[in-house]
């Protein structure tokens, strides 16, 4: 999660980047940059380990030449760069997690068609589970699908997955197991199992890939024999 090196304080001034898409409290968000004026932005935060702050574009062009207008969201998200490449000279890729949301209290565009702004941290909003008759909806996935619930704690030295996971599979149900954080108890629990068990580890930056679906759907296919 993201969490600033120091306590936050409740106002700063950061430099902003308009996009036309929303970083949330947690997430990742993928920037390709090669504007000027966000390749010295970044080079200041990688160098400073400081958040640049994200803002949901609704008026005028992500590349906008000087002189130009652009109008942001008033509220908007602290982004730290976790991962970043250049994959050729004059580009940067960054991965970006989002922190706290932020209140624009005023803002000013410097000489490097840059905007810079004095802001005001949010407090967090408090987390709203959704139910399970909404939570399809939400991941775009037909309704009455099985699903577990956690209870978050774990037992012993064991994943704190593993029990609900236990009690649904049991010990010879075939079963393959997506996640982002399987630890040695899991690969205990996966080769002492009866039945066809496979863990396919996600980098949570990325989430599921192409090459995940093959391996899952190959798998599959071989345990149907």
């Amino acid at each position: 999660m993201f969490g600033l090196r120091q306590p936050a304080p409740a106002s700063l001034t950061l430099p902003l980047f308009p996009l036309r898409t929303v970083l949330y409290p947690g997430g990742m968000l993928p920037i390709k940059i090669f504007e000027q004026r966000y390749i010295d932005m970044v080079k200041r935060s990688l160098a400073n380990d400081e958040a640049f702050g994200v803002c949901l574009l609704t008026h005028g062009e992500e590349v906008a030449p000087a002189g130009t207008t652009q109008s942001f969201a008033m509220i908007g998200t602290l982004a730290r760069i976790v991962r970043w490449d250049m994959p050729q000279l004059g580009i940067l890729h960054v991965a970006t997690e989002g922190g706290a949301r932020f209140r624009v209290d005023r803002h000013r565009v410097e000489r490097d068609n840059l905007a810079v702004a004095d802001v005001t941290l949010l407090a967090p909003e408090p987390a709203l589970a959704i139910s399970d008759e909404y939570l399809p909806l939400a991941l775009g996935l037909p309704a009455g699908l099985p699903h577990l619930t956690f209870d978050g704690a774990a037992t012993g030295a064991r994943h704190w997955k593993l029990a609900a996971i236990d009690r649904y599979a049991g010990p010879g149900r075939p079963l393959a197991w997506v996640d982002d954080a399987h630890d040695d108890s899991c690969h205990a629990w996966a080769a002492g199992r009866d039945g066809e068990t496979l863990l396919v580890a996600t980098d949570p930056a990325v989430g599921l890939t192409a090459d995940d679906v093959t391996r899952l759907r190959a798998w599959a296919v071989q345990i149907a024999g």
